[in-house]
Order: C-alpha cells, then structure tokens, then sequence
C-alpha cells in the first residue's frame, strides 16, 4: 500500500478518534440493576439496564467501578437500556449499581498505531491484496477445478447466482458478495466456509458486528453438525458470543463452538485418564500410610518391649532385696526368741548359775531391744519391697496389654499390606502410573497450548514423574523397614 494511502487512512482515524471524543464517547455511564448472567471463557457476564442511551461496538475495553473498586472489563453488547458487560473478577449475582467508563476510540487509537508503525518501516505487513483493490485492477482469475468445489445442499438449496458467488471465492483472492437484506448472504457465507473447509483450508470469519459473525456461524454449524468439523471441535467462536446468540446455539444444540464447550469435548478422555490416576495415587496414598502406620506400631511395640525388660529387671532386683530382707527377718526373729528364752532362764535361776552359764538379764533385754528394733525395720522395708513389687507387677500388666494390643495391630496392617502385592507387584504398578502420566501430559499440551488462557482450568491433584519416583523409594523403603522390623520383634519374642 502507497504511503499516501496509509497516509489517508491515518488521518481519517484521526478525525474518527477526534469526532468520538468531542461526543463523549469516553464518558462515564451509570449502569444499574446488574444481574449474573454466566461466565464465559473466564469472564463473568453481567446484564446492566443503562441510565442513558450508550452506543459502543461490541468487545470493546472499559473499566467499571463497583462499590469503589474498579475492574478491567468488555462491553460485549447493547441493545436498548441493556447492556451486558464481562469482568474478569466476580462480583456477586446482583450489582445494585455501577460506573462504567469507556474509551470508544481504543481500538481506532491502536489501529492508527500499527499504521504508523508500517509507515515508519518499523512494523511489517503484507498490503499487496490491499494495493490491488486501491489500484482499481482487474484481479485474474484463478483456475480451479469446479469438482473440488463441494458443500452440502440443506432443504433450502443455494441459487444460481449464490451458486456463482460460492465458485467465485475459489477463482480469486478477493471475492464481495454483495446483496440486499433477505437475498441469503449469510447462508451463502455459511457454504462458502464449508467448502473451503471440505478442500482441507483454513477460514477465518470476522466482522465488524458480531452478530454477523454469530448468525454466520450458526449456519456452518447446522450444516456441518455431523461431520468431524464439528464433532472434533474445528469450529471455534473465539471470544464471547451475544447472549441471544448463545441462547439459541444452546437450544439448537450447537454449544460445541463455544470454546469452553470444545475443551470439554477434547479433555472427556483425558478427563477420564486423570481420575484414574487420581484413584490409583490415592490407593498409594493409603499403602504408604498403611506402611507408615505399621512402623510407628513397630517402633511403638519396640519401646514397649525395651519398658518391659526394665520392668522385669527391677522386678527381679526387688525380689532378690525381698528375699534376703526376708532371710534377715527370720534370723531376727529366731534370734529373739532365743533371747527371751535366756531371759526367763536368766530371771528364774539363781545367782551362781547366772554367773556359770553367763546370763545377764539386763544385756539379755538390752539385746532384746536391739533385735526388736531391727525386726520392726525389716519388716516396714519388706512391706514396701511388696508394695513397689505391686506397683511394677501392675505396670508390667498394663505394658503386656498395649503389647498385645500393638501385635495384634501389627498383623492386622501386616495381612492389609499383604493385599498390595509384593514390592515387584507395586513397583509394576508404579510404571504403569509413570507412563500413563507422561502420555496425559503429551495429549494435554497441544489442547493447552491452542486453548492457551481460553481454556478452564481442569488440574486438580496430579503428580510428577519424579514425584512419583520419590513416592516408589519411599514406598519401598518404608516396606523394607517395616518387614525387618516386624520379624526382629517377632524373633525376639515376647512373654505375656
């Protein structure tokens, strides 16, 4: 395209960009009885009843304050004292009131920028189709061969002369379908696009008014509804569809051109792979805490054998203090009543037989005393030895008690681990995880990479291939652990 052409272009959106100020086109509308109308594509649309008459092209940016926040937000449509409106943040299901601020001349400002770009050779684009149409030149005709040239015929089939337009779209790089309202333009456009489509190119569908672009797209999906087009998701709305257009493509059952609705579609197996990953890890979740649990029992079951060797110990240290205690009592006692033996021989004999034999009754009680005292110590020192022996016999009950209880625990785990299979079992099972992970990750990535933030997001819980691998030596550690442990407990044995 000439310079003066861009030239001419610059200067036209000037005055557009010029004229929409001057007439308030970037004032503030005060909008009113906001009601949550869905969300699309990770916008949430919200019908506004306007306090004045707004006009503003559809898809336009804006900003709108709600309760003293503001919001980056799209004007998707007006129509009378409606307007509907997507923000990127939900704001509830009823917006009392709301401000609305919008440039009307953002887009003819960034138009304006990328010729001006072009202009200064900063920016490159391809204006060789525009010069021929400014030139006023005679475009040649391409030869095509007319059998390639196929659409479906619906009930309604398409005239002689819309026939020719349709032959027409092949013959040259520029084709105008010109009529007046009724003449079936929108039905014509619609076969066109099959048949591009049906010779395996590309169209892209655009248009000054959405609308134009929702009703056209509803006839090319009516008539290619049930061929693989449509059915694998090749027919793609890109941006957010008027409400009575998505309205009527969900009555006639044609959402999937909707790209929320094409995502779906293509995710539904993969939906699918992901929850039996998702049920399988959570099966692993539960053997490494079955494992877990089986070595904490262990590790309990080893403490508590650790308290009754010491219990058992102490236990044999007080019987032998109690039997030499008991030893010495009965020395004492048969000691004493030897004693008073010799003291009543003492007091009923005379005085030359005390002196023979050697019996002085006053040594003799004093001895008495003595034993006396020794005995009453003996016998509080035996009474405590049992009173502890009690105490640890109990102890050592209660500790024999959480033993059984823990081995029974432990067999219960040991036969539920059992069920797992064994380690070569799991580990094969891991494997399969691994694999079919990587592949849901290689079938993910090209729908998330067309889709790009378009899509919703259907990631819950998923794991790695090295979170796995971690998962499986610690699977198999903890296994390992707990089987050597449990048998050493078991080797080493118990007497309850």
């Amino acid at each position: 395209m000439t310079s003066t052409i861009i030239q001419e272009f610059i200067q036209s959106l000037d005055e557009e960009i010029k004229a929409i100020k001057k007439g308030g086109g970037g004032s503030i509308t005060k909008l009113f009885n906001g009601r949550f109308l869905r969300e699309v594509s990770g916008l949430f649309v919200y019908v506004f009843n306007l306090e004045n008459f707004l006009a503003v092209l559809g898809e336009s940016p804006a900003e709108i304050e709600i309760r003293g926040k503001k919001f980056p937000a799209q004007v998707l449509s007006t129509q009378g004292s409606e307007i509907e409106i997507g923000i990127e943040h939900s704001c509830g299901h009823f917006i009392p009131e709301a401000k609305l601020q919008t440039k009307l001349w953002y887009l003819l400002e960034l138009l304006k920028k990328k010729y001006i770009e072009c202009q200064n050779g900063s920016a490159k684009a391809d204006f060789h189709l525009s010069e021929l149409v400014f030139s006023g030149q005679q475009l040649n005709y391409k030869s095509t061969d007319k059998s390639v040239i196929h659409y479906s015929y619906s009930i309604d089939p398409p005239n002689e002369a819309q026939k020719q337009a349709i032959e027409a779209s092949f013959l040259s790089r520029l084709s105008i379908i010109w009529g007046p309202p009724g003449t079936g333009k929108t039905k014509t456009i619609a076969q066109v696009i099959e048949a591009h489509l049906n010779t395996g190119r590309r169209v892209l569908l655009v248009s000054h008014a959405n609308n134009a672009v929702d009703e056209a797209l509803e006839q090319v999906a009516k008539h290619l509804k049930p061929t693989p087009f449509y059915q694998e998701g090749k027919l793609v709305r890109l941006g957010i569809p008027q409400h009575e257009h998505l309205m009527k493509i969900t009555e006639e059952g044609l959402e999937l051109v909707l790209l929320d609705k094409i995502a779906e579609k293509l995710g539904e197996s993969l939906t699918k792979e992901k929850n039996t990953l998702e049920t399988e890890n959570v099966r692993l979740d539960e053997v490494l805490s079955g494992f877990n649990a089986a070595f904490q029992a262990v590790q309990m079951f080893r403490t508590l054998m650790s308290e009754l060797d010491a219990l058992k110990s102490g236990i044999s240290e007080s019987m032998r203090e109690l039997n030499c205690v008991s030893k010495d009592l009965v020395r004492l006692e048969e000691s004493q009543i030897i004693n008073k033996d010799k003291l009543i021989e003492a007091q009923s004999c005379g005085r030359l037989k005390k002196i023979f034999k050697g019996l002085n009754p006053q040594k003799i009680q004093r001895e008495i005393d003595k034993t006396s005292v020794a005995i009453d110590s003996k016998r509080r020192v035996k009474k405590e030895i049992k009173v502890q022996l009690d105490e640890l016999e109990n102890v050592k009950m209660q500790k024999v008690q959480k033993v059984n209880g823990i081995k029974r625990e432990i067999d219960i785990l040991t036969n539920q681990d059992s069920s797992f299979g064994d380690s070569d079992i799991v580990e094969c099972s891991r494997c399969n995880i691994k694999n079919r992970v990587k592949q849901y990750a290689e079938n993910i990535k090209p729908i998330c990479g067309k889709c790009k933030a378009e899509l919703p997001s259907y990631s819950k819980r998923t794991y790695s291939v090295e979170e796995l691998e971690k998962m499986k030596i610690e699977f198999n550690k903890r296994k390992e652990v707990h089987q050597e442990i449990v048998w050493k407990g078991v080797e080493k044995g118990v007497e309850i």
